[in-house]
């Protein structure tokens, strides 16, 4: 084999700069430089960050609309929470998140993207100490958002139930930056030619997806969600069901709840959903080959996702000022 050359800084950047410099990511920011950054190359994090080589951190996902954060206080809330559960120090107050949020978005000279938010245990070393570090680094990357999934499938989605058993309790209620299990669910499903699978816990009843929370309307239109036992609260689903209230007072529905539901629950529901910060709320047609309802996207999907929609129009709570390009 060929010796590998060694290279100075300046080559090792234009290199990088030919091979990940993409228009995807607009802009990042980094505690250990306490500064914000837009050429895609610079968007690095030391390899022995332990979140890089343990996945000790934990993120959020949010989603900027027209210029403005969605769910903000949802978001900073459960990255809290989360972070209490591993024991990991929030390095800034939560008002001085949002403000670095706000700086980014602006920096991004863009009105509609995603934003990720990562609370790292910091550089440090290769071993699993988590005291081993430099201390918490907090990273805010804001990045291209994807087509929410109606809007590029709108057939509905396709589901099956997952091989890969839950998360333990605990960690199955915390964001943590260790996604091994639902990474190797969304290759489960790509696989099987399935849009999403759903884990079920290990008293037999619907956990979640890889990213997605799952719920149902049942024929006695009873809008249900799963109870957070074995899942990872979702921001949006929460919201929806908040939202959906509205449609119980119309008459539309009869009521909303939150309780287990079982795999024949599902596959007997009038319709079923999954819904994620990224998806919005997705209309399920198929389970494992089997339609759901009548098979095609269902009209109370349809009045959910409008009334999400809606509260993005509405309801931002972080406006800011768009940097001319």
């Amino acid at each position: 084999m060929a010796l590998k050359k060694i290279v100075s800084r300046d080559e090792w950047f234009d290199d990088l700069a030919s091979r990940i410099g993409q228009p995807a990511y607009y802009s990042m920011y980094s505690s250990l430089q306490d500064a914000i950054i837009t050429d895609p190359a610079c968007m690095l994090l030391p390899i022995d960050d332990h979140v890089v080589h343990r996945g000790d951190g934990v993120f959020e996902t949010l989603k900027l609309y027209k210029g403005a954060v969605y769910n903000l206080n949802a978001h900073l809330r459960r990255l809290e929470h989360s972070a209490s559960a591993i024991d990991l120090t929030v390095p800034v107050s939560l008002d001085e998140i949002a403000d670095i949020i706000k700086q980014c978005c602006a920096a991004a000279i863009e009105e509609t993207a995603c934003i990720r938010l990562m609370l790292s245990r910091g550089p440090g070393s290769f071993g699993v100490n988590p005291w081993d570090t430099i201390g918490t680094q907090l990273y805010v990357v804001v990045y291209k958002s994807p087509l929410p999934f109606m809007k590029h499938t709108p057939r509905g989605a396709k589901i099956m139930w997952s091989k890969r058993p839950v998360k333990a309790a605990p960690l199955a209620q915390s964001k943590s930056c260790n996604y091994l299990p639902n990474a190797l669910m969304r290759r489960e499903a790509e696989q099987a030619g399935m849009d999403y699978s759903i884990m079920i816990d290990p008293n037999g009843m619907v956990a979640e997806g890889a990213t997605e929370n799952i719920s149902i309307l049942t024929e006695e239109l009873e809008l249900l969600r799963c109870p957070n036992d074995y899942i990872l609260e979702g921001t949006t689903t929460k919201r929806v069901f908040e939202l959906a209230e509205t449609l119980v007072k119309s008459g539309k529905i009869k009521q909303v709840s939150q309780r287990a539901i079982s795999k024949t629950e599902v596959a007997e529901a009038k319709e079923v959903y999954v819904m994620s910060t990224t998806c919005h709320v997705c209309s399920v047609v198929e389970l494992e080959g089997r339609p759901i309802g009548e098979g095609i996207p269902g009209p109370l999907a349809k009045e959910l996702d409008r009334l999400l929609s809606a509260d993005m129009e509405t309801n931002s709570n972080l406006r800011f000022s768009v940097r001319k390009k």
